[in-house]
């Protein structure tokens, strides 16, 4: 039984690599744009001018143009636009990390001040609840938070006591 790349053997790669790729990623390339910029505020509308710009450049020069770019500057591009992410991600994780870390660690002063507001909070608390067994589970939780309180500013002092 014969299949269609007995009679043509290079077609597979020659139609693929040169028609149906660059073809597809033409389509994308005019659809994404007309859909980004939202002009026609219809999906089928972009779709219809899409595949006409498309097939438009197809039976031009402009098809060959692209293609031969396409393939020429596939790698380069995708190594330049990987390299990019990779710095701009390790810069931002970098950044939001260290900004992480600064209010994490970031100074007795700031987490003594949050825990006096969390505590007078759960005293006023305390005071307007009328059950007594939300007011025993509150008072643990109170306890819980001076005894933080205490070893943070007992933390402070010896840090600016060495």
């Amino acid at each position: 039984m014969s299949t269609i790349t007995d009679f043509f053997p290079t077609l597979p790669n020659n139609f693929i690599y040169t028609l149906i790729l660059p073809f597809i990623i033409l389509f994308a390339i005019f659809w994404g744009l007309l859909t980004a910029l939202n002009i026609f505020h219809n999906k089928k509308v972009n779709t219809v001018l899409a595949l006409a710009l498309t097939l438009t450049i197809f039976f031009t020069g402009g098809f060959d143009i692209f293609t031969t770019f396409l393939f020429q500057s596939t790698t380069t591009l995708a190594a330049v636009i990987f390299v990019l992410v990779f710095v701009f991600g390790i810069i931002s994780w970098a950044f939001g990390r260290s900004r992480d870390i600064y209010y994490e660690t970031g100074g007795y002063d700031r987490k003594i001040n949050r825990l006096q507001k969390e505590i007078a909070k759960l005293q006023r608390k305390i005071e307007e609840e009328g059950n007594d067994e939300k007011k025993r589970e509150m008072t643990r939780q109170l306890i819980g938070l001076k005894d933080e309180l205490k070893i943070i500013e007992e933390q402070q002092k010896k840090s600016y006591n060495p």
